[in-house]
């Protein structure tokens, strides 16, 4: 429908007039280059939108807007960013409408706008790509304008007086920006939600007396605000409390951030990656509307950041953090914490009981990580001695389509840790670990696709922990490989009756060629609604395993049942004696 209604504007625009320059938008590339370059345009013309990419070389007229007084609208864009000069603007350009909302200019050729453009009409400016060294001189009244994007322009020297900018919203300042002028009305920008730089190399020596700021696209950079000043310590009085989304990357000598950043309690995303000196936060703070915080790759922070009790999202990686303290577990609201590549992490507290709402935890490559406590249960999971009711369990277990999401724990190349002490921990609900061969800890197992057990009584619901050795072995790949399971249970009864429960269904997902443990908790309700007792009492329970995904292969699967729903024997593992049983049950359950 979309592409219908273009087609339709289109021929509903070129009825206007058979010459281009007297319709009211021009968007075909064969007829904006034809009156660009023979300045053929009119008043009437409102919105011009030229794509780079279906063009050749062209030079546009010196006086080509000049007719176009009514133009509101002007984009020259590209969807592929190759350029390849193809606009070429004479020396003596030096005119842009005055009506202009919205001006995006990708490759704008020449190092400034016109001297007599006036962009208090301004809207958007979005000039990516450009030679532009400054935009415009002196303050400019420029209430109206909301976004200004300048990724890509690398010799952009001078940002421009925004004091007037009071509506502002967005800014996108990009990479080698040198000494860049940094007018300190930039804290009047009551309405920015967004500003955003990248990392660039920069000329270190001191300008006397100049502010100075270096911005680099896709998030705001300062490496110096003011000579003689700590990088950002003035940063948290320079951004407005509005501010919504703040990235920081590559800004060498931070070494802390300032406690002022305590005001921007609009923020929801806190982007500080690869700032190789940071070391400290702010501590006692609480930025009560952050939701997602980054700071991947800050190789000297060694503290657990601690500024906000709302966070949903914590981003770790290749930090110095030494240890996931007890106090996490005040974060409630967390479903995301990846700490993959903590060299220096030694020991995880995590109570998952009271972090309802978590989904995914990865420690792996945490070459010194020795030991975890996972306090509690999450969730979905089962706990012995009465720590969830069946009521709690059964409520957890009543998706229609079987499908209750698990919290997925990952400790790939975790070398120094004890394993089988992980094991004994009933905090988990999906677990990756690095392996080759079927820990001890699960005391029956097969090659084959089931295994079969008798049930000494039936439980409410039928528990049971399962472990896929599985390699994985295919053509690198930058993203995540998902292998999925499925886990089935049939329950018969010596007088015949059968149960055959609906398939649980799961999927790990991992990054690297190797071999894995997959381990998943299963939980197979029995008893219907609030019966005090199951209906029927089972004697037999056969249990089915698939792996789907073609780059995985299974070499073997185990189990380990609860102890309120097996034999002694069959719990201890008596291999022998379980592998003939499994025999004989499998015969029985398909007679």
């Amino acid at each position: 429908m979309h592409t219908l209604l273009q087609l339709l504007g289109k021929e509903i625009v070129r009825e206007q007039s058979r010459n281009p320059g007297k319709r009211e938008f021009m968007v075909n590339s064969e007829d904006v280059c034809d009156v660009l370059e023979d300045s053929d345009g009119t008043k009437r013309v409102l919105g011009i939108s030229l794509n780079i990419d279906e063009i050749g070389w062209f030079l546009i007229h010196e006086h080509a807007f000049k007719k176009m007084g009514n133009l509101r609208f002007l984009t020259i864009f590209t969807n592929t960013y190759m350029l390849d000069k193809k606009v070429h603007l004479p020396d003596s350009f030096d005119h842009l409408p005055p009506k202009l909302k919205l001006l995006c200019w990708e490759g704008y050729p020449m190092k400034s706008l016109p001297s007599n453009f006036c962009p208090e009409r301004l809207v958007k400016l979005k000039m990516k790509n450009s030679k532009l060294e400054k935009l415009w001189e002196g303050s400019r009244n420029l209430t109206c304008l909301k976004e200004v994007n300048m990724w890509g322009s690398e010799n952009l020297k001078e940002i421009p007086d925004l004091s007037r900018a009071t509506n502002l919203e967005k800014l996108y300042l990009n990479y080698r920006l040198s000494w860049v002028k940094n007018p300190s009305s930039m804290q009047n920008f009551s309405n920015l939600t967004k500003v955003e730089t990248l990392p660039t190399p920069i000329n270190h020596e001191t300008t006397k007396g100049l502010p100075v700021a270096e911005f680099s696209m896709d998030n705001l950079k300062f490496e110096k605000l003011v000579e003689g000043i700590q990088p950002l310590m003035c940063m948290g009085t320079m951004l407005p409390a509005s501010l919504k989304v703040l990235f920081l990357s590559d800004i060498s000598n931070m070494v802390e951030l300032p406690f002022s950043i305590q005001n921007l309690n609009n923020l929801t995303d806190m982007k500080i990656i690869r700032c190789m000196d940071l070391e400290f936060l702010p501590a006692g703070i609480n930025l009560v509307s952050l939701e997602r915080l980054n700071l991947n790759g800050c190789s000297r922070l060694k503290t657990f950041p601690d500024i906000s009790r709302n966070i949903s999202s914590l981003y770790l990686e290749e930090t110095a953090i030494e240890e996931v303290p007890p106090w996490t577990e005040n974060f409630s609201k967390l479903k995301y914490l990846l700490m993959q590549g903590c060299s220096k992490l030694e020991y995880v507290y995590l109570n998952v009981s009271k972090l309802k709402h978590l989904e995914l935890v990865n420690f792996s490559h945490c070459g010194a990580l020795t030991g975890t406590d996972l306090n509690g249960y999450p969730s979905g999971i089962i706990a012995l001695e009465g720590e969830v009711t069946d009521t709690e369990l059964q409520a957890s277990s009543s998706n229609p389509d079987n499908e209750v999401p698990k919290v997925e724990f990952s400790f790939i190349n975790c070398f120094k840790l004890d394993e089988e002490a992980v094991l004994q921990q009933l905090s988990y609900e999906k677990l990756i670990l690095s392996g080759e061969e079927m820990p001890l800890y699960f005391t029956h197992r097969t090659k084959g696709t089931s295994m079969a057990f008798p049930l000494v009584q039936t439980p409410p619901f039928f528990r049971f922990r399962v472990c896929a050795a599985a390699v994985f072995n295919s053509k690198p790949t930058s993203g995540t490989i998902r292998v999925f399971t499925k886990v089935n249970c049939q329950f018969k009864s010596r007088l015949g009756s059968y149960y055959d429960s609906p398939y649980q269904q799961d999927y790990f997902s991992v990054y690297h060629n190797g071999s894995y443990l997959l381990l998943l908790d299963c939980v197979v309700p029995l008893r219907k609604d609030n019966a005090a007792t199951t209906e029927v009492d089972y004697d037999y329970v056969n249990i089915q395993f698939h792996m789907s995904s073609s780059k995985f292969k299974l070499k073997e699967w185990g189990i380990r049942l609860w102890e309120d729903c097996s034999s002694v024997e069959n719990r201890l593992g008596n291999t022998n004696t379980v592998s003939q049983f499994c025999e004989a049950v499998e015969d029985n359950m398909t007679t």
